[in-house]
């Protein structure tokens, strides 16, 4: 059961046009004698043929007038289980008869392993918003660029490089297809429609990709930069190292450029917002360069490129921190631009980091010294689009952010990182920076952010972890208690507190016993919400226990062994000032090392169950592995399953998205993946995955 949803575009929408023809296998709906109707043929297309569409045994699909934000919100104009109850799945189509025409219209597909039509025998949906529906007699004027076939079924020209479908390359007979040529105009229609994509439930599904003939079409274009390339397709770009072209993605059904060392907020309007990242290579050199705002709309299944970036002007960074503030900014700090990334040959397998004191390429510069490193705070509307630029005394990255409540107000908080010199010296911090959040979100470009002198009394730390205690829950709320801990290389470890309620504004608070948390670099903390049956809980994954700092011909040199700490639930007592732990039930884990960790993710989905998702395993390799664990009422935290990863891949992002349709599915973005594991070759992970938990 291969199936296509036949879609046209027209005005940046899609366009279903009444009267195209079917395939001979086709589920058809019949009439029920409505007047000023259409007649559509729908059909649905797997993302990659790792989908078996045999599992499939029946189907519901609904038609919405506009996009709902749940199933029950809007009223469908038309829903086959009402009509016609739990459908057999058994053709390449499905004609819909009778459909209101009108633009903004909302498919959506579920697809069952019996013939309940129930939620636990969900095995596949599909979904997409912004369709435009229309009888060939009213598009008047429009309808002289359509072009029509011998049977009358009328298309439009759509340019290839925005919507179609290149991952495949000859059609069921065997037929190249003619939009993955270049200088070829086609009407995407044709060979295949354009499509919606139909996601496996339970597993990751990879966002489509270019073909390999596409690729190789693309590298025979020369180029000296981006904009030569774009004649051949949208999407796109010049390798800067071999200056021939490359097409790195299928916008807008996969980011735009490779990503890595980014971030990804999930904003208020259900969005999820990307933010920098390093896109380019040349050799094992690694930039940050446009687009630095990305947006992938959970109502479409698209990626967008916001209002954000036309007004973008900053320098483009990597290893930055982004956080939200109020109802619509997006605030980012710190950062730097050029990272060359590396396993140099030696006894054990290591990853290198060696950062230059000043950005090579010279261009995007944050001021006349063209160092590498951002002390730039920007600020950006993510709805409106309008963006400013404040900055902080020092050169950063490897901190932390937050929008924290401050007294009667509020500020971003920025904590520790490693601070860079004028001079090139590198020192970690054990100072924390406020901006004024009232004075952001007034537009005021002058907003102060201030320092804090805390001399000796806490520890200098970077790269250390960072969760909300209390408040936070939403995207449009400060967190009242933010809590750190790790990052730190000499002295007294401990964690920190910086609360809004207490008369001192940030208190240290220790370990009870010694634990490998101790000095923790680049581990990441999950927040498990309170319920009726439990408080708030934290757990920290992954990381290493050191990290080698040196220098050499004027850069930062970060040697990272392979990752080794255990994961721990981490009880913060305010009450007297401790931290204590408690290990995880991992027996039924095949492999105990699996969940040793470095440059992974942490997401906490429905339910309270937590997902470890890729990152650099123990053998200091990117690992695909995915694991989930649950906490029973009386019980501790536990190891319950696992799932595997499209792509191995560590520096990635993975956001749960809060809205619509795919509420509960979880984004994975980017990321680095080892291509040679015999010589350490690290390239750009391919694209984006989707995983949609089962029911």
């Amino acid at each position: 059961m291969k199936t296509l949803l036949r879609l046209l575009i027209a005005c940046g929408l899609f366009l279903l046009v009444a009267g195209c023809a079917t395939e001979e296998d086709s589920v058809v709906f019949p009439s029920q004698g409505e007047e000023e109707t259409v007649t559509v043929t729908f059909a649905l297309s797997s993302l990659e043929a790792g989908l078996d569409l045999s599992k499939i045994k029946t189907f519901r699909i609904r038609v919405y007038p506009s996009t709902p934000l749940s199933e029950d919100e809007v009223e469908p104009l038309f829903d086959s289980l009402k009509v016609h109850g739990c459908f057999n799945a058994g053709g390449t189509d499905i004609k819909i008869q009778d459909l209101k025409a009108g633009s903004d219209r909302f498919v959506y597909y579920q697809g069952y392993s019996d013939g309940t039509c129930g939620p636990l025998a969900l095995v596949a949906l599909g979904l997409r918003g912004g369709i435009r529906i229309e009888k060939r007699s009213a598009l008047q004027s429009e309808a002289a660029k359509l072009s029509c076939t011998a049977d009358d079924v009328c298309i439009s020209e759509i340019h290839p490089d925005a919507f179609c479908d290149c991952q495949k390359d000859v059609d069921a007979n065997k037929k190249k297809l003619p939009y993955c040529k270049t200088g070829v105009t086609s009407t995407c229609a044709v060979t295949p429609p354009v499509y919606v994509p139909l996601y496996e439930v339970g597993k990751f599904n990879r966002l489509p990709m270019p073909s390999s003939d596409l690729k190789a079409e693309a590298s025979k274009v020369s180029c000296e930069g981006d904009s030569d390339c774009k004649s051949f397709h949208k999407a796109a770009v010049c390798d800067l190292e071999q200056l021939f072209c490359e097409v790195t993605g299928l916008f807008p059904f996969s980011p735009q450029r490779p990503r890595a060392f980014h971030s990804a907020l999930s904003l208020g309007n259900g969005r999820i917002l990307l933010t920098g990242g390093f896109n380019r290579s040349f050799g094992d050199d690694y930039y940050a360069g446009a687009p630095f705002f990305e947006v992938f709309n959970p109502y479409t299944g698209m990626f967008e490129t916001p209002a954000l970036q036309d007004n973008w002007g900053g320098q483009d960074v990597a290893l930055h921190q982004a956080s939200l503030i109020g109802d619509n900014r997006v605030v980012v700090s710190g950062g730097l631009t050029q990272m060359k990334i590396s396993y140099p040959k030696g006894d054990s397998l290591k990853l290198r980091w060696e950062i230059p004191q000043q950005y090579a390429q010279g261009a995007g510069c944050a001021d006349t010294k063209c160092s590498n490193f951002s002390k730039t705070v920007i600020v950006g509307n993510y709805v409106d689009g309008p963006v400013m630029s404040g900055s902080v005394e020092d050169r950063l990255f490897a901190h932390r952010s937050t929008w924290l409540k401050n007294g009667d107000g509020s500020s971003l908080l920025l904590t520790g990182g490693l601070v860079v010199s004028d001079s090139g010296q590198v020192t970690p911090s054990n100072q924390h920076t406020l901006c004024n959040a009232a004075d952001i979100l007034a537009n005021d470009p002058s907003f102060a952010c201030i320092k804090s002198e805390n001399g000796d009394t806490f520890p200098p730390r970077y790269s250390h972890a960072a969760a909300c205690l209390v408040g936070g829950a939403s995207a449009n709320q400060a967190c009242e208690e933010y809590f750190v801990f790790g990052g730190v290389d000499d002295g007294q470890p401990s964690g920190e507190v910086f609360s809004s309620s207490d008369e001192e504004f940030n208190v240290l608070i220790d370990f009870t016993e010694v634990t490998s948390l101790n000095k923790v670099h680049f581990s990441e903390l999950a927040r498990v919400e309170a319920d009726d049956k439990q408080p708030a809980k934290l757990y920290t994954f992954g990381g290493v226990d050191k990290v080698n700092r040196d220098s050499a011909g004027g850069a930062l040199l970060l040697d990272f062994p392979a990752p080794s700490v255990q994961p721990q639930q981490v009880n913060v007592n305010l009450g007297n000032d401790a931290l204590t732990t408690a290990g995880l039930d991992l027996k039924d884990l095949d492999n105990p090392a699996d969940v040793y960790r470095l440059f992974h993710t942490v997401s906490v989905i429905d339910g309270g169950r937590i997902m470890l998702v890729g990152g650099l395993g123990a053998d200091n390799l990117p690992t695909k592995k995915v694991l989930f664990f649950e906490e029973p009422a009386t019980h501790a935290l536990t190891y319950i399953a696992h799932s595997t990863l499209r792509d191995a891949r560590f520096g990635h992002t993975a956001t749960v998205i809060q809205s619509g349709l795919l509420k509960g599915a979880v984004l994975v973005v980017g990321g680095f993946t080892v291509t040679d594991k015999a010589s350490g070759t690290v390239e750009f992970a391919d694209g984006a995955e989707i995983y949609i938990p089962s029911p």
